[in-house]
């Protein structure tokens, strides 16, 4: 059995009993809240088509049918259903009734329509656009990060009271991430407004503001923005579709040598900068650190090395560093 810590903000330790989760370890386990970008068709018999429905109901009229293992089918979100951490825990029945509940808005040769999450796994983009987004899903670090620009924090300064707010106001690069943090939000916001997911997305903001709020040092709040920025690109698909005017890349998604999790992969591109990790029920914040030709973070008892597309990790409580690579498509 394989224990790993993670380093949380008070600084103590959560165990992972890897061992123990392996067996119910499946493509959910790093699932955006509404699946994957693009899904392929499964779980169909030979000659089989997969029906696509007005509504999400099995007695909605049916406006199309997508082939046997069709892939590229483009995914504009999911309801119902277990979330990650439910379905760890839920028993095999609650699991196949739960397949029953999920369905997914999707389209495919300019159909669009409701399928059953049960005859959808994790699919590919097609080949056109998977060549604009290569780069996205091929990363290549930098080895010097872009200059941030100078910005001020999304908050009012001017009636700054809150130790956290005060911090805030008088570190720049705080003050960067708390601007990258408001803009995935309102990025999600103005996706969701009134639609299924935005309650979601308020509950989960206002318990991130609760536990910033607890903040009395630096290092408390760059984590607690660092892993919102995280939370909120894994969770809202929609705040990763202008990257190219923010600072965060990700979630990518990072297998390793000898450690028997996938690895979900920030990055915070703020000056220096920081990447977030998270693998099954722990997380760590690591600052960047200035180093000759690859990007470096070193730093809460853990080092992320990388280079091109492969990288080299020390999670927190681990005795020697793993061989890693970023997942194309991840």
């Amino acid at each position: 059995m394989f224990v790993f810590p993670g380093i949380g903000r008070s600084g103590a330790s959560r165990t992972i009993l890897a061992g123990a989760v392996l067996a119910g370890l499946t493509a959910l386990a790093f699932a955006q809240a509404d699946g994957p970008d693009y899904f392929r068709i499964t779980g169909l018999k030979k000659e089989d088509r997969v029906n696509v429905r007005r509504a999400p109901n099995t007695d909605a009229k049916v406006v199309g049918r997508i082939p046997k293992d069709t892939d590229g089918v483009k995914n504009h979100g999911c309801k119902g259903g277990l979330t990650p951490k439910q379905y760890a825990k839920a028993s095999e029945a609650k699991k196949k009734a739960a397949e029953r509940e999920r369905w997914c808005q999707v389209e495919y040769n300019d159909v669009k329509g409701w399928v059953l999450g049960r005859f959808l796994a994790e699919g590919s983009a097609p080949e056109s656009e998977s060549k604009s987004q290569q780069q996205a899903t091929q990363p290549q670090m930098p080895s010097a990060l872009p200059p941030m620009q100078s910005a001020a924090p999304s908050i009012d300064c001017s009636k700054a009271e809150k130790t956290w707010e005060k911090l805030t106001c008088a570190d720049q690069e705080l003050a960067a991430i708390d601007r990258e943090a408001a803009r995935l939000y309102a990025a999600a916001s103005d996706a969701l407004n009134a639609m299924p997911g935005f309650e979601q997305l308020l509950d989960s903001q206002r318990k991130w503001q609760e536990q910033r709020a607890t903040c009395f040092d630096r290092d408390c709040v760059a984590e607690m923005l660092v892993r919102r920025v995280h939370q909120l690109r894994r969770d809202f698909k929609e705040t990763r579709a202008q990257d190219v005017k923010g600072i965060s890349m990700g979630p990518l998604v990072a297998r390793c040598e000898m450690f028997p999790l996938p690895i979900a992969v920030t990055y915070v591109n703020s000056d220096p900068g920081y990447v977030y990790l998270e693998w099954l029920g722990a997380f760590v914040v690591i600052p960047h650190v200035p180093s000759g030709s690859d990007a470096l973070y070193e730093g809460n008892f853990a080092r992320f090395h990388t280079k091109g597309n492969e990288a080299l990790l020390l999670v927190p409580g681990g005795k020697m560093e793993m061989n890693c690579k970023f997942e194309k498509n991840g």
